[in-house]
């Protein structure tokens, strides 16, 4: 069964928040593309929509009839105002589900479309989340555990999103986190919570990263669960990445004229390594910071290694033809796939990362001013002072 967000056809409230791409593209999705809205409903809707009477099988028809339903026009208000529709609509048809005598499976289903409306809704409407809390502690003494076990994981969420807010001291996610994932075990849902907060957590808080990540990874490579096996294998990878600074960086691949790349011979030099793509609108915008900063250090010991991620080499070529990048290029396998970035679970690029003259890790974001300010603070002032980065 597709999830909520996969099939809520409420058009693109995504694009209404703000840009997909804004300043890191994804490494594993060149686009981001929208909910089509083809043949796009122009009659007027009816306000409340109104809910029928029915059995759970009935009422779950007409929630997903509810959620395919396409707003009236395209502007923020209309678009906002059919969702609360659907929202509010759907809330009462889970709510008449769980009045009657249903299955686990049932009851399970039905609270998951409650919770999956309200956060959706709780985008634009932050009543929406009061509701959602209101919702999950009246399920609290649910006889069904796996109905108390899906309301405690949305309290999970709540507190932790209060705290990256600064309602709360950060060091408590990783009790808030164990602690669920101790009283259910390994589950998709705590798996994926952990896993995401490990990842956007890196560049903010490292430290709270690397605890999540180093308690999770050994949960998951013990497991008897093939699928959690192997979403261990790709946390140790986000893993490794997060201990680079201080460590060496290890760095191999075939370059664009297909010879061996050596990294033995940038030791001695600081050296940037740039994960990138020429479909990616921030990186591009990068380079010209890293061209002035090479022209203002080059002639002290700085380089740069880009590894790139284009799928197409005919994008890379023509791309190159143009920009002339002067650094050399690890390039990805004749599938298109980057070694390096799966090593080090980089999805989001640009991902620059600064290396001392031993193969050791400075910095992971060494992009924009920062690049700069940590060469100056390695280097000192460039030779030709007309030169600043």
């Amino acid at each position: 069964m597709p999830s909520f967000e996969q099939s809520f056809n409420w058009l693109l409230i995504v694009t209404i928040l703000g840009p997909a791409c804004g300043n890191t593209c994804f490494a594993q999705d060149q686009t981001l593309t929208a909910l089509s809205v083809e043949n796009e409903q122009t009659a007027e809707e009816k306000d409340p929509i109104e809910v029928p009477e029915g059995s759970p099988q009935e009422l779950f028809l007409f929630i997903n009839s509810v959620k395919q339903m396409r707003p009236p026009e395209r502007t923020r208000e209309a678009v906002i105002a059919h969702l609360r529709s659907q929202v509010a609509a759907l809330n009462v048809a889970v709510d008449r589900i769980l009045a009657q005598n249903v299955s686990d499976r049932d009851a399970v289903r039905a609270v998951e479309e409650k919770f999956a409306g309200l956060s959706v809704l709780g985008r634009v409407d932050p009543e929406s989340q009061k509701q959602l809390v209101a919702f999950a502690k009246s399920l609290q003494n649910d006889p069904r555990p796996a109905v108390v076990h899906l309301a405690d994981f949305q309290l999970l969420q709540q507190l932790i999103m209060k705290t990256l807010q600064g309602s709360r001291n950060k060091d408590s996610i990783v009790t808030d986190m164990f602690a669920f994932i101790d009283k259910y075990g390994l589950d998709r849902h705590g798996v994926s919570l952990a896993s995401a907060l490990g990842e956007q957590l890196s560049q903010s808080e490292p430290e709270i990263a690397m605890q999540i990540l180093n308690r999770l990874i050994p949960m998951l490579e013990n497991s008897d669960d093939p699928d959690f096996r192997a979403q261990g294998i790709k946390i140790a990878a986000t893993a490794r990445r997060l201990n680079l600074p201080g460590n060496f960086m290890e760095l191999s691949g075939v370059t664009e004229d297909g010879t061996e790349f050596d990294w033995e011979s940038y030791r001695g030099k600081y050296v940037l390594v740039d994960f990138w793509a020429s479909w990616c609108g921030p990186c591009r915008a990068e380079i010209p910071n890293v061209r002035k900063n090479l022209e203002a250090y080059g002639d002290k010991g700085f380089t740069v290694v880009g590894i790139n991620i284009d799928q197409n080499r005919a994008d890379y070529e023509a791309y190159m033809r143009e920009a002339q990048l002067p650094w050399q290029n690890i390039m990805p396998d004749e599938n298109g796939n980057s070694e390096m970035a799966t090593y080090y679970a980089v999805t989001g690029i640009p991902t620059v990362i600064l290396v001392d003259p031993e193969g050791k890790v400075i910095s992971l974001n060494a992009r924009g001013p920062e690049l700069g300010r940590l060469l100056g603070a390695q280097l000192g002032p460039p030779i030709n002072s007309t030169k600043k980065p």
